[in-house]
């Protein structure tokens, strides 16, 4: 397998344009659903089952959030969720891992950012409980 190889892992990494736009909208998706374990609120949970809530939560209010660590990826998209993403975007799991070591910071950022222009005031008021940069002022972003 390619694992040994030197920069084995970066050439797999290499995505289409294609396949970055198809992966960042299925993304997008994946985190904007409203139903039990999914979504923002499910990574959410499963952050805080693996107590790394704080820093996951942080992405949403921090202007350039950093990049999460390759096992934290596999903690908050469970393996069904992954392969699902994986066949939306017709890429690899080393693909989607890459991608998502700097990408899913910024998503998640860019979730809490369209909260007041984009969100049911349900979700707006769910997610001042999780993200205190939240405007009170839904008018604000």
């Amino acid at each position: 397998m390619e694992q040994g190889l030197p920069n084995a892992g970066m050439e797999a990494a290499a995505l289409t344009p294609d396949q970055r736009h198809r992966f960042a909208a299925a993304l997008e998706q994946y985190l904007d659903a409203d139903k039990p374990g999914q979504g923002v609120y499910g990574l959410l949970s499963r952050a805080a089952d693996a107590a790394i809530y704080d820093q996951v939560r942080g992405w949403g209010c921090q202007p350039h959030p950093p990049e999460a660590a390759p096992g934290m990826i596999h903690v908050l998209i469970p393996p069904e969720d992954m392969r699902k993403l994986l066949a939306l975007a017709d890429i690899s799991e080393q693909q989607a891992i890459a991608y998502l070591v700097v990408h899913l910071p910024r998503a998640v950022r860019n979730y809490v950012l369209k909260l007041p222009m984009h969100r049911p005031g349900s979700l707006y008021e769910r997610a001042k409980q999780h993200f205190p940069c939240v405007a009170a002022d839904r008018s604000k972003g």
